[in-house]
């Protein structure tokens, strides 16, 4: 992850402190490729005149959901679910295989980050992880980038090559706020959990992002079958 991207992170942090969600602030710099997701939303969202919005509960879940759209203050009702952590488990597996798209990235965004979590127990792991699987072959390319970044933040390696897959992709994500290019989020959660770079840049030109994106194709294929999971470090190494 590039300075930029920690400073970013770290502002966020800093400016929304008191209102910040337990989970928010447990993992970095690796959690910071998942938070990052919603972290323009919330730093609006943090206006100190602004009230704090009341809590919700787990059956409040769907309705948010619904409601989710391209603006901050409805992008922040996220974190709201996600301060729920293993209350709100329940509620958003089912929503991963919504119709909706809204619903859909509702789910796979809170999911990544309450299993990613510090205070993430075994049984949240495993449904977040199994949401996200399901959601690998997302028909929204951003969805599925998403999905598989937050699966390679839970030690998961089968979202390595939907995110290698996204490299090509130079588009805004699906309700990224700021708005950030799918690539650019794709190459951080790459460059995070695996240590590779390939000298990989979401703005360089067509040519060379594809050259780049073909090492790491050629990459995966070599070593994916001997990519294990160091919880420690929170990467991929070769064994």
């Amino acid at each position: 992850m590039s300075a930029p991207d920690r400073a970013h992170l770290s502002i966020a942090m800093r400016a929304c402190a008191p209102h910040t969600p337990r989970v928010f602030r447990s993992r970095s710099p690796h959690f910071a490729v998942l938070a990052l997701l919603v972290t323009g939303a919330l730093l609006v969202a943090c206006d100190g005149d602004s009230d704090a919005p009341a809590k919700i509960k787990p059956a409040d879940i769907p309705g948010i959901a619904a409601a989710v759209k391209d603006d901050a203050p409805a992008l922040n009702r996220i974190e709201q679910i996600i301060d729920l952590g293993s209350e709100a488990v329940p509620a958003l597996v089912p929503l991963a295989g919504s119709q909706s798209e809204a619903e859909r990235y509702t789910a796979i965004a809170a999911l990544g980050r309450i299993g990613t979590a510090d205070s993430a127990k075994p049984a949240d792991i495993e449904a977040a992880t199994k949401a996200l699987a399901s959601r690998l072959d997302d028909p929204n390319i951003s969805l599925r980038t998403y999905a598989a970044g937050g699966l390679v933040a839970m030690g998961d390696k089968r979202g390595v090559p939907v995110l290698i897959e996204a490299l090509s992709v130079q588009q805004r994500g699906y309700l990224s706020v700021p708005p950030e290019l799918l690539n650019a989020f794709a190459y951080r959660a790459l460059n995070v959990y695996t240590g590779q770079s390939f000298s990989y840049d979401p703005l360089a030109d067509q040519a060379k992002r594809a050259a780049s994106q073909q090492q790491w194709r050629d990459w995966w294929k070599a070593t994916g079958d001997r990519l294990q999971w160091d919880a420690g470090k929170r990467v991929f190494g070769v064994k």
